[in-house]
């Protein structure tokens, strides 16, 4: 309706409706802004429950030295081409004999 503001929940449903979901740059947005505003300021400035907004600190300061460590353990899937050698991604290479055809 003209004149009135627009509902979060509204505004979030019409982008979505093309193809746009504002929620990593949202989450991307609270994370930057917890590296320089305590929680509490936070809540207050953005209208959040002091726990939402703890919560959201607990998160920006997570350590993920130990998920990076186990990521890079796993094994590559058969489409990665970190490891693959030369030719084609995902494919090993291959030679003909040198006195082949």
């Amino acid at each position: 309706m003209p004149g009135r503001p627009a509902a979060q929940s509204a505004f979030s449903r019409k982008l979505l409706d093309h193809g746009i979901d504002a929620r990593p740059a949202r989450n991307a947005a609270l994370i930057a802004l917890l590296e320089d505003v305590p929680p509490p300021i936070l809540a207050d400035m953005l209208g959040l429950h002091i726990n939402t907004a703890v919560r959201w600190a607990d998160i920006a300061r997570r350590d993920w030295t130990a998920y990076l460590a186990a990521r890079d353990a796993e094994p590559h899937s058969q489409g990665d081409t970190k490891d693959a050698p030369e030719g084609q991604p995902g494919q090993a290479a291959t030679s003909t004999p040198q006195g082949g055809p």
